[in-house]
């Protein structure tokens, strides 16, 4: 039944500097336009900002890095691959180059091409747990699970309040059909943010493949109270429903 159950890994978004050193003053009044116009919803402007600052300062990988960034979140793909390729041939040491580059790669599913990405933003930033993070999701999806069970649980360390990682943890568990640690792993996650929705949907779904159909029904209602548009706890109740030998009584869900 498990493979027909929806779970899903979490990534972690985009790295935007907000604060770089040694940018000449024009730079650094855009740069600051800029995420003021952001936090202010106001992204036509923030774009002519985080434009004007890259203008201003044209060495800048940190800014081309923004910008690369921002153009892939507008849905400017082609902009914005081109310009982070600029920022990494710019400073070939700046991580969050690398790691929104390969960010954008495996949230396209092309984990190969992802994963040389993340390797180079942990070699300049080994304590990045973003980075982390996303490597992780990366090598489990190339069915690389110890690799990655390691890389979320330095992610984990590294941040105790890092609850993506603690999900991602309990992903492996639940692929490796160990539901009792993915359970402690979801349980773990929820302790530190108990509004993670896909959280409570993946805990709903080891306590199903376990035989607990009344924890699994608790925890899908949980998802659904927190965001009644996810799609995946509607599912998994319709396909866990249509099992009538795993149910005695699944009319009232």
């Amino acid at each position: 039944m498990k493979q027909h159950l929806m779970t899903t890994t979490l990534s972690t978004p985009f790295i935007f500097y907000t604060d770089i050193p040694n940018l000449n003053d024009a730079a650094q009044k855009e740069l600051k336009q800029a995420f003021f116009a952001f936090d202010h919803g106001k992204s036509v402007e923030a774009e002519t900002a985080f434009r004007a600052a890259c203008a201003a300062d044209p060495t800048s990988a940190h800014l081309a890095s923004n910008l690369g960034s921002w153009c892939l979140a507008q849905g400017n793909i082609s902009e914005g691959v081109k310009v982070l390729h600029e920022a990494i041939a710019l400073q070939p040491t700046c991580a969050g180059a690398h790691y929104n580059l390969g960010t954008f790669l495996l949230n396209n599913r092309l984990f190969e091409q992802a994963l040389p990405h993340f390797e180079a933003a942990l070699n300049l930033d080994p304590e990045g747990v973003a980075i982390l993070n996303n490597y992780g999701i990366t090598l489990f999806h190339l069915n690389r699970l110890d690799d990655a069970h390691k890389a979320f649980e330095a992610a984990y360390s590294l941040r105790p309040t890092f609850d993506i990682a603690a999900h991602n943890a309990g992903m492996i568990a639940f692929s490796r059909d160990d539901m009792e640690t993915a359970i402690t792993y979801f349980q773990n996650a929820l302790t530190i943010n108990a509004r993670n929705f896909s959280t409570w949907n993946a805990l709903g779904c080891a306590y199903a493949l376990q035989g607990n159909l009344g924890e699994a029904l608790k925890a899908f209602r949980q998802a659904l109270a927190l965001n009644e548009a996810f799609q995946m706890p509607y599912y998994n109740v319709g396909f866990i429903a249509l099992h009538k030998d795993l149910l005695t009584n699944y009319a009232e869900a």
